[in-house]
């Protein structure tokens, strides 16, 4: 170390001057570039961690789109919206296939008169059916042997006294029903309930 300073001592005062200078410039250049900002390509990838960022320095913002918190709470329902409008009526359906026949043996529309509506019926004619009495309307020689029968009266029936009191009764006799002929076991009375008497009126009714 004496040595370099003695060396140093015996050199010309132009050449103190000049390294001097040489000296200032290169520690200032040293301070200008430790003091320049550091860009991220001089930052190794995966190098920063946690302990080298300032707490508090980075807000939410930053973390915007990387970084999620917990789940929040499901908020509560909200109100039921208004209802829409009706939709347009849909086009018609194609017809469906025509249904398997009815299980019944027979059936019938008989009129006041005894006679029978052959659009409204099924084994039964006018032929099947005698009028007795003031509304006893007896079946006879029929194709078939029911076991049982269930008669109502037509709507609308306009000839009796008071329209919509009107019953039918329904008896099936393995002799004779009540006032019919002999052959003749099957019998629907129709009748008017207010006041009570026997009218004739339109009914259906039904073999099994």
């Amino acid at each position: 170390m004496k040595k370099l300073l003695v060396r140093f001592v015996r050199q010309s005062p132009a050449m103190v001057v000049a390294m001097v200078a040489l000296f200032i410039a290169l520690t200032g250049t040293a301070v200008a570039t430790t003091s320049a900002l550091i860009t991220g390509a001089q930052i190794k990838n995966s190098s920063i961690t946690g302990a080298d960022v300032k707490n508090k320095s980075l807000t939410p913002r930053d973390f915007k789109g990387s970084v999620r918190g917990p789940r929040g709470f499901r908020g509560a329902t909200g109100a039921t919206g208004a209802t829409g409008a009706t939709g347009a009526t849909g086009a018609t359906g194609a017809t469906g296939a025509t249904g398997a026949a009815g299980s019944a043996l027979a059936f019938a529309k008989v009129n006041p008169d005894g006679t029978v509506d052959p659009t409204q019926s099924k084994n039964i004619t006018s032929a099947n059916v005698t009028k007795r009495a003031t509304s006893a309307y007896c079946f006879h020689d029929l194709s078939f042997t029911p076991t049982s029968v269930l008669a109502t009266i037509a709507y609308g029936n306009a000839h009796n006294s008071s329209a919509g009191s009107e019953i039918a009764q329904a008896e099936i006799d393995p002799t004779r029903a009540t006032d019919c002929a002999v052959g003749e076991r099957i019998e629907i009375a129709t009748a008017n309930t207010n006041p009570f008497a026997f009218e004739p009126a339109a009914f259906y009714v039904v073999f099994n």
